[in-house]
């Protein structure tokens, strides 16, 4: 989690249980510790493994699969 600044429509969508704006972020690196892919933007009640199994199955997100 990442705490954030929100306006408008989105405030209380990012509103944390620790009483502040937060929002998920999902980065991947290689073994040189290089990010090869990053999402953000997922609201605060989103569990680690739902957005990584949305990040997996949805096919207009470029995730490098391994070969």
């Amino acid at each position: 989690h990442v705490t954030v600044r929100v306006t408008g429509l989105d405030v209380l969508t990012y509103f944390s249980r620790k009483y502040y704006h937060t929002q998920n972020i999902m980065a991947a690196c290689n073994f040189d510790m290089c990010f090869i892919f990053v999402s953000l933007g997922w609201e605060r009640s989103m569990y680690d493994s739902r957005i990584f199994n949305e990040i997996l199955t949805n096919d207009n997100i470029s995730f490098p699969h391994p070969e």
